[in-house]
């Protein structure tokens, strides 16, 4: 057995969210999408295995994406 490294639910330690590979490359890539990215969720053939990873990943990243400009905005304009 091992961990999130494992290729598959079946062989990893525990099952659930990101308990194996192709779930954290999926939320990775969607993470990394979501945060240089101004478009409406662009597809990636890469994830085709864990595709709600990907998603549930991009949306994190545009939020993560949207904060970020917000505060570079505030602390440049004297807000914050």
């Amino acid at each position: 057995m091992s961990g999130p490294d494992a290729a598959s639910e079946d062989q990893s330690d525990r099952d659930g969210f990101l308990s194996y590979a192709a779930e954290w490359h999926a939320f990775t890539h969607g993470l990394y999408g979501g945060l240089r990215s101004m478009k409406l969720m662009p597809s990636n053939n890469d994830v085709e295995a864990e595709p709600h990873y990907y998603k549930g990943g991009y949306v994190l990243g545009t939020l993560l994406q949207a904060v970020l400009v917000g505060l570079v905005g505030a602390v440049g304009s004297g807000v914050v």
